[in-house]
């Protein structure tokens, strides 16, 4: 089974940016990016729930995301001076898992009107044969943020190199942990 919807939109509380049970239930848990079965982690939560990802997917603490790209929307609960906002990306390119081609940074006072702190590229077609996590990350050193929203734009297509290719296969992009501090 697949979640449907546009948009991750987690509800970060003040200490910690942590979930609690009594939000789980609010609208914005409702907006989720379709991750797929049986790579849900611990649900939308998987991304602030304090457990990082291993090199092994299997864990159960990735959330898999199937050529799609990932829109991440926190909400943290108050304005606040940020100095650093970081995500994982699983690379496991035996298993079609590769880094996203861009990660893009923005963030807003209001929700509504968001200004780009920062975007990265990253390299997702050159063959690795180790399981890698690569931690992106972005400095803030702005005040009166109270959303964020990051965006990791899908390979897509898998590179003629991998043995998926000739099947048109596609890639899978697998996130866990967002930090913000």
């Amino acid at each position: 089974m697949q979640r449907k919807s546009k948009f991750i939109f987690l509800l970060l509380l003040l200490a910690g940016c942590s979930p609690k049970p009594e939000h789980q239930n609010t609208p914005y848990n409702d907006q989720l990016t379709d991750y797929v079965n049986p790579f849900v982690g611990t649900g939308g939560h998987a991304l602030i729930d304090g457990i990082p990802g291993a090199e092994d997917f299997h864990t159960g603490t990735w959330l898999g995301y199937f050529d799609e790209d990932l829109i991440a929307i926190l909400d943290l609960g108050r304005q606040r001076t940020l100095n650093e906002i970081s995500i994982n990306f699983l690379q496991d390119h035996w298993n079609w898992i590769f880094l996203p081609v861009e990660v893009e940074c923005l963030v807003s006072a209001d929700g509504k009107n968001y200004r780009p702190i920062g975007k990265k590229e990253l390299d997702s077609a050159t063959e690795v044969e180790e399981a890698a996590i690569t931690k992106v990350s972005f400095t803030a050193a702005e005040q009166d943020i109270r959303y964020l929203r990051l965006v990791a734009k899908k390979p897509g297509k898998l590179p003629e190199w991998h043995i998926g290719f000739p099947d048109d296969g596609r890639t899978w992009i697998f996130a866990d942990e967002i930090s913000i501090n």
